[in-house]
């Protein structure tokens, strides 16, 4: 704990952090100051979008971030250091180590991978029916919507 409610992020802390697809607006501030895009996001760091008119800092730069995920309220002030610069076609992209973060911004990257998740995985439904031209018909309109395990008839010793 550094004070002002703020954590240092230690490097086990990186090396074992799980990164989430997420979206928001980073204000950085080092000897420039620029806005980026936030295109993902971890407990040690996240990556931004910036403009390719942009002046990155160098790598290795201090910086200072005000970080503000979309559909989330306040501003999360951090502290980082620029390990890449990544030209990504008419971008480019910058990954930021987090060196000091708010207390608890681990839960709100937690929330981020958890709807992550829970996005990426779509519902399943299991359809029985011992009938199969039945169970057929019943699948169809399910099968634009969601993943459909057919299941045979129940045959002696379990399902078939």
């Amino acid at each position: 704990m550094m004070g002002n409610g703020q954590t240092a992020v230690s490097g086990h802390d990186r090396r074992h952090a799980g990164r989430a697809t997420s979206s928001g607006t980073a204000l950085v501030r080092g000897p420039t100051g620029f806005r980026g895009r936030i295109i993902d996001l971890a407990v040690g760091g996240l990556r931004l979008l910036v403009e390719p008119a942009t002046r990155a800092p160098d790598v290795g730069t201090h910086v200072r971030l005000d970080v503000r995920l979309d559909g989330r309220g306040g501003w999360l002030r951090l502290i980082g250091k620029v390990v890449r610069v990544e030209p990504r076609g008419s971008v480019q992209a910058l990954v930021i180590e987090l060196l000091v973060v708010p207390a608890d911004f681990e839960d709100l990257v937690q929330d981020e991978l958890l709807a992550a998740v829970e996005c990426a995985h779509p519902p399943h439904v299991l359809l029985v029916d011992p009938d199969q031209e039945r169970r057929e018909a019943a699948s169809e309109p399910l099968d634009a919507i969601a993943a459909i395990d057919h299941i045979g008839t129940y045959a002696r010793g379990g399902l078939a």
